[in-house]
């Protein structure tokens, strides 16, 4: 039997670490053993969506407290997953994406001798301040990964690029759009969110980055809030992250606009009906760039540089960062041109075909796996002695 510690901290790696689980285990039980770690690196938000894809996890580390630096996070995720890994004993760790659960995960494997696999591999920038620190934790997990789960024919040409062997990367699609396609039925069974006005056209606004924090975000928030704010006709809804540097401006500066609707964090499945129903998006976010392209729907992507170029080259997505003049013009556009609108909401499959998942799971047990008996002596009861 193989042992595969998954370990996932925030929302979006929830989201497309699932259909990973589902896919493992759904395999028999004499195969695979998987052990599901959360982090805890956002609390509310990853217990929610593990929620509604029906998972709990085996170990909760809860490592968020307010008013955390990255490397705070960084520290404690180090000395906990260490302890993680020597409990559990497991023959290979498994994460998603580029958030500091990853590279303490890309980490405490690599000291440990365990086999770690990354998913959602590849994805480049070539800058490490946007986005920030997401481009540095990627690198450093290509460093530590036996398995490189390369989302598109892009990321697996940025990854050959900085010398991966080719044997170990596997091009295997996106897992998101697995998620979008286990999940969609369930969501449009359900009723819209109480937030949208039926009567209205609504536009999803998504904004949290790090590195936009301040000034950036602000401009951008201005742009959205002139382009709309004579018109009777649109709703604007913006599900506010958590953190207070975003929420501060956002209520700074939408208080009051009253086409601009703040509400909490939604569900994934609500957020699905939301998508569904939106005209168009303005986002940061990388997962919500991925499923918009899926879905076909316009969206603004207000960012300095993006690592999901595929979108916009086959699909529906548009940089605009935060040039104030172009976030108004292309919300006009796409709000009154409907030729524009029709030409901008190409879906595409350029990000998979929903089978990533299952893709993963044969590359994982397919191979002969022997245990290394020295994988356990850099574990954290005998670390300072085999250090």
């Amino acid at each position: 039997m193989k042992s595969i510690l998954i370990n996932v901290g925030t929302r979006p790696e929830v989201i497309k670490m699932a259909p990973v689980i589902d896919a493992l285990k759904r395999r028999d039980h004499d195969q695979v053993r998987c052990v599901l770690c959360l982090t805890g690196q956002q609390r509310e938000l990853a217990r929610q969506m593990l929620a509604d894809f029906g998972l709990q996890p085996d170990i909760d580390l809860d490592v968020m407290t307010a008013g955390q630096t990255p490397i705070q996070v960084v520290a404690l995720l180090l000395n906990q997953l260490t302890q993680v890994i020597a409990d559990v004993r497991p023959d290979m760790v498994l994460a998603q994406g580029d958030t500091s659960t990853v590279l303490a995960s890309a980490m405490t494997a690599a000291y440990a001798k365990v086999d770690f696999g990354h998913v959602e591999a590849g994805l480049r920038t070539g800058d490490f301040g946007h986005p920030f620190p997401e481009e540095y934790h990627r690198r450093v997990a290509a460093v530590s990964a036996k398995w490189h789960f390369a989302p598109t024919s892009e990321a697996r040409a940025n990854l050959l690029a900085e010398g991966i062997t080719p044997d170990a990367i596997h091009l295997v699609g996106n897992t998101v759009v697995d998620a979008l396609r286990q999940m969609k039925p369930i969501a449009q069974q359900r009723p819209m969110p109480e937030v949208i006005d039926p009567m209205r056209r609504t536009i999803l606004l998504t904004a949290h980055r790090r590195e936009s924090h301040g000034t950036y975000l602000e401009s951008c928030f201005q742009a959205i809030r002139d382009a709309v704010g004579q018109r009777r006709d649109v709703q604007v809804i913006y599900p506010v992250h958590p953190n207070p540097n975003v929420r501060g401006s956002a209520d700074a500066i939408f208080k009051a606009c009253p086409q601009i609707t703040t509400c909490e964090p939604l569900s994934y499945l609500d957020m699905m009906a939301l998508m569904h129903r939106a005209a168009l998006i303005v986002t940061d976010s990388g997962g919500i760039q991925e499923e918009a392209a899926c879905l076909g729907i316009p969206t603004m992507v207000i960012r300095e540089a993006t690592e999901r170029l595929e979108g916009m080259e086959d699909g529906p997505l548009l940089l605009v960062g935060n040039k104030t003049g172009l976030i108004q013009y292309e919300i006009q556009q796409l709000l009154d041109d409907p030729k524009y609108h029709a030409k901008r909401s190409r879906a595409t499959t350029v990000f998979g075909d929903g089978t990533a998942a299952l893709k993963i799971a044969d590359v994982l047990l397919s191979e002969d796996h022997a245990t290394n008996p020295e994988r356990q002596s850099l574990a954290v009861g005998s670390l300072a002695v085999n250090a």
